[in-house]
């Protein structure tokens, strides 16, 4: 059996016992492009050193209240003396 053969194998083996894979590439080739499909993001790094602001992640439901709720909060907080 030649090497090549016995990754082709590893690679098939592996993915048939994964559910969910995360590919992280600067330059993702054609392998990463051709699994992944359409569901591409970029992720753009500040080379300064700044931090991103952090993200919350909330559920979709409720999602309007939850809006407004935020709304009345930052309104109040200008408000304050």
């Amino acid at each position: 059996m030649s090497l090549p053969f016995l990754i082709n194998q590893l690679i098939h083996k592996f993915e048939k016992n994964i559910n969910q894979i995360v590919f992280v590439s600067a330059t993702p080739g054609p392998y990463e492009k051709e699994k992944a499909k359409s569901h591409i993001v970029e992720q753009l790094i500040r080379p300064t050193g700044l931090l991103e602001p952090s993200i919350e992640i909330r559920p979709t439901k409720n999602q309007v209240k939850d809006l407004i709720r935020e709304i009345k909060k930052g309104v109040l907080r200008t408000k304050e003396p």
